[in-house]
């Protein structure tokens, strides 16, 4: 039996710190090149290669006039209001996909209070969006209503240095916003942050309000008045818009799916409950060693991403993917998450095929009670 770390579909390569267009177009399912110095267009992309908007980008009604500006090759740069009364945003039409990320890369000057990111919203620009606020070296996913800030649910502080102070290329910041349509819970926001588009922060995860996600967009959500501030937009890109296939912890493709664990806590917190497509949870007797929740399926299944949710904050750990697919076992780490509650964690990596087991393990070690309330697994296409 072979082991192969296959590092999950976040661009983290854990040798120089840099990945090759070739090693991420395996790692992304459906390909597509990744926004770096030599690709601007993976999927979707502009150039901003006029001093006007592209033809498929549309601005709220905020866009200060004459303000679009050409800031080398590649970059744009708007001033916000003098004195705003919302947001102020460009979008254009998204994908409508199960699955699909923003990615932009972006700068601004460190004006008190801005919000810089992007969004996806509904035709009204009711939605979410995923934001630094550069003076305070915070980075939040947060409601919008009418392109504007409404709600803030979860954040995190990054630390001061950490963001740039003025708008300009070496200001550079990568953000990240994925729509995920899970099968237990719907439409769920996933965000994260990086310096150089590559190595990225944790992740922050929210279920909104319902709302349909038809635009998708960048802009500043929190603008101030009394004075102009200016940012800039240096690449906005869409990857993996990709569709699902079935939940396989529920409906394998052929044969049966059994879910164990390595404890559980009572008879009304089994393994199983996981995968009930409910919200009853299975909970650990812990503290076990290893600590693990496990499917087994009689017939090996095609797959390259699973969802879960875990059963409060943060209790199962820092932890790891085995996939097991008959002569190799595939190790894929899972990312951390910012949370005070229980949130969705993603987890993507490249397509195995005849996988027979699917196990999640801590790697720290978790307490009495940690566990999940559902696990989804799919081969996203």
């Amino acid at each position: 039996m072979g082991i192969t770390h296959a590092t999950a579909a976040t661009g983290t390569d854990s040798g120089d710190g840099k990945i090759s267009k070739n090693a991420w177009n395996e790692e992304h399912v459906g390909g597509g090149a990744y926004l770096d110095s030599a690709v601007l267009n993976g999927t979707y992309g502009d150039e901003f290669a006029s001093a006007t908007l592209d033809g498929d980008w549309t601005a709220t009604g905020l866009l200060k006039a004459n303000a679009l500006q050409l800031q080398g090759d590649t970059w744009a740069e708007w001033a916000a209001p003098t004195n705003p009364a919302g947001g102020m945003t460009i979008f254009k039409a998204g994908p409508t996909t199960d699955s699909f990320e923003i990615v932009v890369s972006q700068s601004a000057s460190n004006y008190i209070g801005i919000m810089l990111g992007p969004c996806i919203v509904s035709s009204t620009g009711t939605g979410i969006g995923a934001s630094l606020r550069y003076e305070v070296s915070v980075f939040s996913i947060h409601g919008l209503t009418s392109y504007a800030y409404a709600s803030e649910p979860v954040n995190y502080a990054l630390g001061n240095g950490n963001l740039p102070t003025e708008y300009s290329r070496g200001g550079k910041q990568w953000v990240s916003l994925r729509h995920v349509n899970t099968a237990l819970d719907g439409p769920v926001y996933i965000a994260r942050w990086s310096t150089n588009g590559v190595s990225w922060s944790k992740t922050l995860s929210y279920k909104p309000s319902a709302f349909t996600a038809a635009k998708i967009g960048w802009g500043m959500y929190r603008p101030q008045a009394g004075a102009d501030d200016r940012f800039a937009i240096d690449r906005f890109n869409v990857v993996n818009a990709l569709d699902f296939g079935n939940n396989l912890c529920r409906t394998p493709i052929s044969g049966t799916a059994t879910a164990s664990a390595s404890s559980e806590y009572s008879g009304g917190f089994v393994a199983a409950n996981a995968v009930d497509g409910t919200t009853a949870e299975w909970a650990s007797a812990g503290p076990d060693n290893p600590h693990y929740w496990l499917m087994t399926w009689s017939v090996g299944q095609t797959l390259n991403r699973v969802y879960i949710l875990e059963r409060a904050a943060g209790t199962f750990g820092v932890a790891h993917l085995e996939l097991y697919d008959g002569a190799t076992t595939h190790i894929v780490p899972v990312p951390d998450i910012v949370t005070s509650s229980s949130r969705w964690l993603a987890v993507e990596f490249p397509t195995v095929t005849g996988c027979t087991t699917l196990k999640i393990v801590s790697d720290a070690g978790a307490t009495n009670g940690s566990g999940f309330k559902e696990f989804e697994a799919y081969l996203a296409s």
